[in-house]
C-alpha cells in the first residue's frame, strides 16, 4: 500500500510537535521514535516544528497506546494553558475518555445505563 501524502504545512508541524513534546513528559525521544518506528532525527525534526507526523504515525500512536489521538491533544493543550482554561478542558477531557470507553466496549450503550 503507497504511503498517503500529508501536506507539510506549518499547523500540521505545530499539532505534531505538541503531541511529541507531550510525549516527551513520559518518555525520551528515542523511546518515541521506536514507538513510531522510525529514527530518531525524523522524531528530532517534528519536535523542533520541522517536520510533522503523518497520519500512520497517530495510528500507530494511537494503537501502541490504547489512546485517542484527540485525547492526546487535549492532554498537550492542558499542560500549557490558564488554570481557568483547563478546568474547561478537564470536563471535556473526561467526557472524551467516556465516550471512548463506551465505543471500545462491547457492552451496548443502553445495557450499560441500565445496570449502572
Amino acid at each position: 500500500m503507497a504511503r498517503k501524502k500529508v501536506k507539510n504545512t506549518q499547523a500540521g508541524r505545530d499539532f505534531s510537535a505538541e503531541i511529541v513534546r507531550y510525549l516527551k513528559q513520559t518518555r525520551s525521544l528515542a523511546e518515541i521514535a521506536d514507538l513510531l518506528e522510525v529514527n530518531r532525527s525524523y522524531i528530532t525534526m517534528v519536535n523542533k516544528g520541522q517536520r510533522n507526523l503523518t497520519i500512520e504515525h497517530l495510528i500507530k500512536l494511537e494503537r501502541k497506546l490504547k489512546e485517542s489521538v484527540i485525547v492526546l491533544t487535549m492532554e498537550s493543550i492542558l499542560r500549557t494553558k490558564s488554570k481557568k482554561v483547563q478546568l474547561k478542558y478537564n470536563d471535556l477531557l473526561h467526557l472524551l475518555r467516556q465516550s471512548a470507553d463506551l465505543r471500545a466496549s462491547t457492552i451496548p450503550i443502553y445495557k450499560r445505563q441500565r445496570n449502572a
